[in-house]
């Protein structure tokens, strides 16, 4: 996959300075297609992943680049064919990404009026150039089974989590916990057969967790979402990366965190109390 985002982004700066054709969107933004990969256009309520660079006034000085983040962006094609096409600025990346294909690179111009470009801290800028490779297009129906099945796999994780949080009332330590150095007690439910985690990798995790009287302060399964982040982010708790590094793509494991490696002696209120433990149904779907 990336090696695929560099050959297209590489066509998109080697064709920036061919004559090539300026269209126009509905509500007026400028474009123009760089590589057209001739696929199918995402429908309404699909989801568009893509990398993009931003520059200011056309220049090669770029203000943002997506590939410096753990996450692709990504925008849902609205489920009404407005893409704010009738607003005289209208989104120019809704915009052009419901004209985009998988593998599609395409640039798209937004020009600034005075007080916007003062609002985005950008004083004097006149235009945005937004350099955009298509990686993924997930379809609504694609999405929706996801989230089914998230959600429908919570009650079991909810289940599993909370018994093993209630393993260890009265101070016992259940039989087959393994403990870490640091502190973390932990039990692999499941290795996983995929690649090791390491840290600066981008990985992706489903996560249950609960309080030691097994109340539920979080989960991702619910939302049928899962939690995309580089490991080893230092704004997450130590015990948390500690457990997915454990893990090969497709891993499962339970962790009891105690309160060093978590929030700390204060805890984070009013979710969690001070000085608490936690307790983690941890699934690494993905590592890249």
């Amino acid at each position: 996959m990336k090696m695929y985002f560099l050959t297209a982004f590489s066509l998109l700066i080697l064709f920036s300075g061919c004559k090539e054709e300026m269209k126009t969107t509905k509500s007026g933004h400028q474009y123009k297609i760089h590589v057209d990969a001739a696929g199918d256009l995402p429908k309404p309520g699909d989801v568009v992943y893509f990398h993009a660079t931003i520059r200011q006034d056309g220049k090669d000085s770029i203000l943002f680049d997506s590939r410096s983040y753990p996450d692709l962006p990504n925008i849902q094609i609205p489920e009404t064919e407005d893409t704010g096409a009738d607003q005289p600025q209208g989104n120019p990346m809704v915009e052009l990404l419901s004209l985009l294909s998988l593998g599609d690179s395409a640039t798209v111009i937004h020009k600034l009026d005075t007080t916007t470009a003062a609002q985005m801290g950008i004083p004097g800028a006149k235009e945005l150039h937004y350099d955009v490779v298509v990686m993924e297009i997930k379809t609504k129906a694609a999405i929706e089974a996801e989230q089914e099945a998230a959600k429908k796999q919570a009650a079991e994780v909810s289940a599993e989590i909370t018994a093993f949080a209630a393993s260890f009332q009265g101070g016992k330590t259940p039989a087959g916990v393994q403990k870490s150095q640091s502190g973390l007690q932990y039990v692999i439910v499941d290795k996983g057969s995929g690649k090791p985690a390491e840290f600066g990798q981008k990985v992706r995790v489903h996560y249950y967790g609960v309080l030691p009287d097994g109340t539920m302060f979080d989960n991702s399964y619910d939302r049928g979402q899962t939690l995309d982040f580089e490991l080893g982010d230092e704004g997450l708790i130590k015990g948390w990366t500690e457990g997915v590094a454990l893990l090969n793509g497709g891993g499962k494991a339970m962790l009891k965190i105690p309160y060093p490696l978590g929030y700390g002696e204060e805890g984070s209120p009013p979710v969690i109390p001070a000085k608490s433990d936690l307790f983690f149904f941890i699934e690494l779907v993905d590592n890249k």
